[in-house]
């Protein structure tokens, strides 16, 4: 942190050996340290308003902000440093200059699964700890793509992780018992209640009312504004919780974290994790900085859903290469219009086409990744050539995940950032 927001004349120099920073994941902090940032510093100082303004006369370093090379000095406005500024420094080196709200103890706040430490993850992690120890019904709202199965999934995790977790979707009120049996003691996560009909969310309250008291009950919305006042049957009861999951516009300094953290998912399946390890200061990286920035500076209208597409799109297409080359069409692999991004985007209409009837307990895990490898990893199609719903697709992939999991025992993820 540069500065308090109180601070009204707060000023921050940033050199090769000047301004430490954090690693992600703890450690002791430490200045930049790269030779092609100079060791005459930038100016960081406090402007008007909860602007800064960026100095760069004296420096010897390149400064581009927001795609802009700065090569005397810049003041960005409040709104700018709200959304964040971009800097690129020397070709190497990506900042997000912008405003954080930290708290006291949230180092040792756990992540329960979630990427990310922009202050509303950290918000969101903070309430996930919270509910995670009661019992009351939560439902969760959010824009389409920010993650609220994610959510849902830590919170069980925090709470009942050695229990059963069961997702559902389209279901009938004639499979409760089934469901509740199934999810004894555990979780049960309704996905898309607005989707639900209100007889099911009748009958299911009429059981969690009676002899399935043990089971924890977690919904998503695909529509959080119809659901914004009255969310059905199961959710007009008095003790029902809510939880926000913000859209990723909201909490770009997590934008650079998640790349690293899907690109580093997507290159081990590729057997070639590798290519994110640092190249040392005479060669260039695998991900070059200038697109980090563009990832950042992006707004992901689709939130974290888009932002996983398009770094599997970057593994599978960059991954035998000795660096990303996107060059011009990187608009079109943003909006998902590249040549191989087939089925990014999903319509209320796709969502409630008829669902293939192949029965996904025959599929091997080996006809999974080859069905996955060859539609790039992308679910929509993967689904449609094993004749699958994209819903059976994913409980697959977590199935065998977790089957994985417990073959090879526990292992350090990639760093997210």
């Amino acid at each position: 942190m540069l500065w308090d927001a109180q601070t009204e004349n707060g000023e921050a120099l940033l050199s090769r050996w000047q301004l430490e920073f954090s690693p992600p994941h703890g450690g002791a902090a430490r200045p930049l340290e790269d030779p092609y940032v100079s060791r005459r510093p930038i100016r960081l100082s406090a402007a008007r308003f909860g602007g800064i303004r960026v100095e760069c006369t004296r420096t010897g370093t390149r400064v581009i902000a927001n795609d802009d090379w700065i090569s005397e000095d810049r003041v960005f406005l409040g709104v700018e440093v709200e959304r964040g500024v971009v800097l690129v420094l020397a070709e190497r080196l990506a900042l997000l200059l912008h405003n954080f709200e930290g708290c006291a103890g949230e180092d040792e706040l756990p992540s329960f699964g979630l990427v990310g430490g922009s202050a509303l993850m950290l918000r969101l992690r903070r309430e996930v700890r919270s509910v995670a120890a009661d019992t009351r019904p939560v439902l969760l709202r959010g824009e389409a793509g920010t993650g609220k199965k994610a959510v849902a999934r830590a919170i069980h995790r925090a709470g009942r992780a050695d229990r059963p977790y069961v997702t559902i979707r389209d279901a009938t009120a004639a499979t409760i018992p089934d469901l509740l049996a199934r999810a004894a003691g555990g979780t049960l996560l309704l996905d898309a209640l607005d989707e639900v009909g209100t007889e099911f969310q009748a009958e299911l309250r009429r059981a969690l009312d009676g002899e399935a008291r043990d089971v924890r009950i977690l919904a998503t919305v695909t529509d959080h504004r119809s659901c914004a006042s009255s969310p059905g049957p199961l959710f007009e009861r008095s003790d029902a919780q809510a939880l926000e999951v913000p859209a990723l516009g909201k909490r770009r300094d997590d934008v650079g974290r998640l790349v690293y953290h899907f690109l580093g998912a997507a290159l081990g399946e590729l057997a070639a994790g590798s290519r994110l390890a640092d190249p040392g200061p005479f060669s260039p990286p695998w991900l070059p900085v200038r697109l980090v920035a563009s990832l950042a500076g992006h707004d992901w209208p689709r939130n974290v859903g888009q932002l996983r597409r398009v770094a599997q799109q970057l593994a599978c297409d960059h991954h035998d290469k000795p660096h990303v080359d996107v060059g011009p069409d990187l608009e079109e692999l943003l909006e998902g219009k590249a040549a191989s991004a087939v089925g990014w985007s999903r319509t209320a209409s796709d969502r409630r086409a008829p669902r293939p009837g192949r029965w996904f307990g025959s599929i091997s895990e080996t006809e999974l990744l080859s069905a996955l490898r060859a539609h790039r990893w992308q679910a929509e199609p993967a689904a449609a050539h094993l004749g699958v719903s994209p819903e059976a697709l994913f409980a697959m992939i977590e199935k065998y995940s977790e089957r994985s999991q417990r073959r090879k025992g526990p292992r350090r993820s990639p760093p997210p950032f």
